[in-house]
């Protein structure tokens, strides 16, 4: 009977020539830190790698497998938005490739440098060393091209066609498209799985998923979390949940205020509906859904009891 030892199997899977167009993916699986995907596509004599981690050490996890599907160098980092979990792995990436160019908003590159939100500083405090210093972060940034609404670049022959969106579920989010495969790496505006958090702006983020069914309607979605890509109506149901919230929050906040008894009752309506959500960073889903009830709460001007 014809075998196969671990060490054939792998040396089958290394050495399988990548597909045209193929997006290779790692996603993070640590207890104390929530999943987050990084996305890689060869090019003719490089790599393009969307986001890089939050915390070093699966940065290096997911370095060595992309270095397991290829033997060319990353020519070209695009960070998709300024959470940690997306950019706090790249000093790992840009020690490893230090020709590489890293893409982002100013937005962004600004929030990272002046750690505007207080992110740095708290998962540092958390993380400790698993986490990069706020001078790792800065070397890594030292080059970091500023990119531009509706810019397009040739990277080694492959067209890159960047969309900015503005503040809603983080500062800026930038889209990455290779407009030639019909594949967009929308960061964190679609997220299936787990609660969507408005962290700046609930309504901006209903009029963004708009644009973007009508800027990638065929296009295959690759997300910043879960399972990529997803289907059209997959991404839908950030819309439908995020207007479920809304809707909620409004019936409840007429006095101007949202009491503990009234999140408590759009929480029990938002996991009826969602079961299956998970929770992200240690939190469970009811934390995270009486999070997002509180933050849009105040977006609509109300006084949130905690």
């Amino acid at each position: 009977m014809f075998k196969l030892t671990i060490a054939a199997l792998l040396a089958i899977s290394t050495s399988t020539p990548a597909l045209a167009g193929q997006v290779y993916s790692y996603a993070s699986q640590v207890n104390d830190v929530d999943s987050v995907n990084s996305h890689w596509i060869e090019t003719e004599s490089g790599v393009i790698l969307v986001d890089a981690q939050r915390i070093l050490p699966e940065a290096e996890r997911a370095l060595q497998h992309l270095q397991a599907t290829t033997s060319k160098p990353i020519i070209a980092i695009f960070v998709t938005h300024p959470h940690t979990d997306h950019y706090g792995g790249l000093p790992v990436w840009t020690e490893a490739y230090p020709a590489a160019k890293v893409y982002m908003t100013a937005t962004a590159l600004r929030s990272i440098r002046e750690d505007s939100r207080g992110y740095n500083a708290a998962r540092a405090k958390r993380h400790g060393e698993r986490f990069a210093a706020q001078s790792a972060l800065d070397a890594a940034l030292a080059n970091a091209i500023i990119v531009q609404d509706g810019q397009s670049l040739d990277i080694d022959g492959t067209r890159v066609t960047l969309q900015e969106f503005g503040p809603s579920e983080a500062e800026t989010t930038l889209a990455v498209s290779l407009e030639n495969n019909e594949q967009v790496f929308i960061g964190d505006l679609i997220n299936v799985g787990v609660p969507a958090v408005p962290f700046e702006s609930l309504e901006n983020w209903l009029g963004q998923l708009a644009e973007i069914e009508r800027l990638y309607a065929s296009f295959e979605i690759y997300q910043g979390h879960g399972p990529a890509p997803i289907t059209a109506d997959e991404a839908n149901e950030q819309r439908t949940f995020l207007t479920k919230l809304r809707d909620l929050v409004a019936a409840r906040i007429a006095d101007e205020s949202l009491s503990v008894a009234e999140q408590d009752e759009i929480v029990f309506a938002l996991e009826a509906e969602w079961p299956f959500y998970d929770g992200v960073a240690g939190n469970t889903r009811r934390e995270m859904l009486a999070f997002d009830a509180g933050i849009v709460a105040e977006q609509m001007g109300a006084k949130v009891d905690r």
